[in-house]
């Protein structure tokens, strides 16, 4: 009998977003297929208590207005089931750790820890844990594609920690180039860039992975629409290209705004129904991060909007920009008032899947080669 080392996995898994459980879940795989046994450490976020910076408090204001204009954010019972249901099937916890006591108590268990991916080092949610200081040894630290999220560090606190708690990991990548720009900066250390462990799986593994058809229910050839955002100017494209294609449009509720536009909603959508709306879409249109990693994976045409505005402190627009530049996907961003033309709707992937190809190797032997030395 082999025995697999066991590898201890700090990431967020508890929201219910599509993006978060499914990335664990990637990366959960593609550690198991390198010969080790993941286990996710059980640990709920704590509350940023920093200070209140007064762009905070405009972001604040704003998320009210946003809430007013919405209608408050979409509830979903059987949606929060099913996403418990997934996380249930798809990676296996630690016992509960409820504070640095409880998660010290992991060294004894792990040799191996790995951070990431998800944006656990974002500073508009600094959690100290997140960066592994409860590890007792450097050298059992792996970052794998933690993401800063934001364009630069505001708190000059929390760009000290960083630089504390980064400098003693042994081995650290990033999944954005604007964050590794940040660490370089911070901390006078250079960062590979990898990919989101989404990207890790290909488009065969994730049928496997998420083997349900939801194709059966639709029968007719269609648009996804999925939009974090609040902005209604998405929707006037989404109406053009509708009546300019003459296809079905399926949304997937954020707000509860979006029950009342006029399209199919689709509800109690999990994790793996989200993955096989995107699957089977003939386009997507999206504000998603991960809703542009999947239609990518499924080789999807999609278009893909701003979420942030520029003078947002938390505008996480950076992620969007650097896979789009990555993969040469520039033409897919739609920016304000652009015209988008039939023409425009196709998308060859054979360029895009070789650049994807030798990024996702060079990501792999990272992660591979980080494990294999500890």
């Amino acid at each position: 009998m082999i025995i697999m080392e066991k590898v201890a996995i700090m990431t967020w898994f508890s929201y219910e977003n599509y993006g978060t459980a499914l990335q664990v879940t990637a990366l959960c795989n593609v550690i198991t297929d390198f010969g080790f046994s993941p286990y996710v450490i059980n640990y709920m976020p704590r509350q940023n208590k920093r200070n209140i910076r007064l762009s905070r408090v405009f972001s604040y204001i704003s998320k009210l207005l946003v809430k007013w204009r919405s209608g408050g954010m979409y509830e979903d019972a059987e949606r929060k089931n099913k996403f418990n249901v997934f996380i249930d099937k798809h990676i296996v916890l630690t016992e509960k750790c409820n504070d640095s006591g409880e998660l010290a108590n992991l060294n004894r268990d792990f040799n191996v820890f790995v951070c990431g991916s998800d944006q656990i080092w974002s500073p508009a949610c600094f959690d100290a844990h997140y960066f592994l200081d409860f590890v007792d040894e450097s050298v059992k630290k792996v970052a794998y594609a933690p993401s800063i999220g934001l364009s630069f560090v505001e708190d000059e606190n929390i760009r000290r920690d960083m630089s504390k708690y980064i400098s003693d990991f042994r081995s650290v990548s990033i999944r954005e180039k604007q964050g590794a720009d940040i660490i370089k900066g911070i901390c006078g250390r250079d960062v590979p860039v990898v990919l989101d462990p989404v990207f890790l799986l290909d488009k065969k593994k994730w049928s496997e992975v998420i083997p349900l058809d939801t194709r059966a229910s639709i029968k007719e050839k269609y648009i996804l629409c999925y939009f974090l955002g609040f902005n209604e100017s998405v929707w006037m494209h989404v109406k053009k290209i509708a009546d300019m294609t003459k296809l079905k449009v399926i949304v997937i509720p954020r707000y509860n705004r979006d029950l009342s536009r006029g399209y199919e909603v689709k509800r109690a959508t999990g994790p793996v129904e989200f993955v096989e709306l995107i699957k089977n879409a003939e386009l997507v249109l999206t504000d998603s991060f991960h809703g542009l990693v999947f239609s990518v994976t499924f080789e999807k045409p999609f278009f893909v909007f701003e979420r942030f505005k520029t003078n947002d402190y938390k505008n996480q627009n950076s992620r969007i920009y650097n896979i789009i530049s990555l993969l040469g996907l520039e033409s897919r961003l739609v920016l304000g008032k652009t015209n988008i033309e039939k023409r425009d709707i196709d998308l060859e992937y054979a360029k895009i899947n070789g650049k994807l190809t030798i990024l996702k190797s060079q990501s792999l032997e990272y992660l591979r080669n980080a494990l294999n030395t500890i």
